[in-house]
């Protein structure tokens, strides 16, 4: 096994990791000689975010299959260079898609049980990983970016999975960041719109009660899904159609479904990861970051 993370700590979590089992090569920056050296049957990339295209693009050059951990890239580019690269070999990771939860959701929304969709609400919150502002994620270099990249990657990822627009993406109409003392934006509200469909997310990190709650509006009737992130996580699913009664499912969720897309990739399941929902994922997030500066840029000159 090779591991290799500019983090010391991550590398000795590693190395303990590893029990009893064959010493693991170590080092702080991957490259072609110690991917070569190694040799190995795949290459998993996790973390950081940042040097994920970095890390794709030399293992893919060296022939290996290779699975990526959420985000593929920082930027499109990078994705849609990464598609090019891939030769089939290359694997990006679901979590929400697999989620019972999120899955029934789905089909209440295709079913049209809810009628045309209208609206739609979804916020999502964390804790930030210990230590925070002095880690990787707090470095705009590794991270690529703060909680819109991270956890916002996951929420608008599932958002076009579960409505599926027919323009393909949601236009950002408005957005804005908050960094507070960070070098990375803690927080992020961004506004949206697919034809006749409007969005608005909330990302962001919490101190205390992080949640997931998602909320859609159709002209029947309205679904919604309230998670709060602990152990054991339970998703609360209600229904309400118009002239029916209302329904409320609890739906526990299985930490499994985290790493399916992971062990699907190890057993050669064909078919996993659908790079073009990462690349679309990008997309809007790259709109999104560009939406926010602009708007500041908009608000400095008012104040000048």
């Amino acid at each position: 096994m090779l591991a290799a993370d500019p983090d010391p700590e991550a590398l000795s979590r590693v190395a303990a990791g590893a029990g009893q089992g064959p010493v693991p090569i170590l080092t702080e920056r991957l490259t072609t000689q110690s991917l070569l050296t190694a040799d190995p049957d795949a290459v998993i990339i996790s973390s950081p975010s940042g040097l994920h295209f970095e890390h794709g693009i030399l293992a893919l050059s060296c022939g290996f299959p290779t699975f990526v951990e959420k985000p593929l890239a920082c930027t499109a580019t990078e994705a849609r260079t990464l598609e090019q690269a891939a030769k089939r070999r290359l694997f990006a990771s679901e979590q929400r898609v697999y989620r019972e939860d999120l899955r029934r959701v789905r089909t209440i929304i295709q079913s049209g049980h809810i009628g045309k969709i209208l609206e739609v609400r979804y916020h999502d919150s964390i804790v930030p990983a210990p230590r925070f502002a002095d880690t990787w994620r707090n470095d705009p270099r590794l991270a690529g970016g703060g909680v819109l990249l991270d956890l916002g990657y996951h929420t608008a990822g599932a958002m076009h999975w579960l409505l599926d627009p027919p323009s393909g993406n949601f236009d950002v109409t408005a957005a804005y960041l908050r960094c507070d003392t960070l070098r990375v934006e803690n927080q992020a509200d961004i506004s949206c719109v697919a034809g006749d469909v409007e969005a608005r997310l909330d990302i962001r990190l919490v101190d205390r009660h992080p949640r997931e709650v998602l909320q859609v509006r159709g002209s029947l009737g309205e679904v919604s899904i309230v998670r709060e992130r602990k152990k054991p996580s339970v998703a609360r699913i209600s229904l309400h159609r118009t002239g029916r009664e209302p329904r409320t499912y609890r739906v526990p969720l299985d930490e499994a479904s985290d790493s399916r897309s992971l062990r699907d990739f190890l057993h050669g399941v064909s078919g996993v990861g659908q790079l073009r929902r990462h690349i679309r994922t990008l997309e809007f997030l790259e709109h999104a970051y560009g939406r926010a500066a602009s708007e500041r840029g908009e608000l400095r000159d008012a104040a000048d």
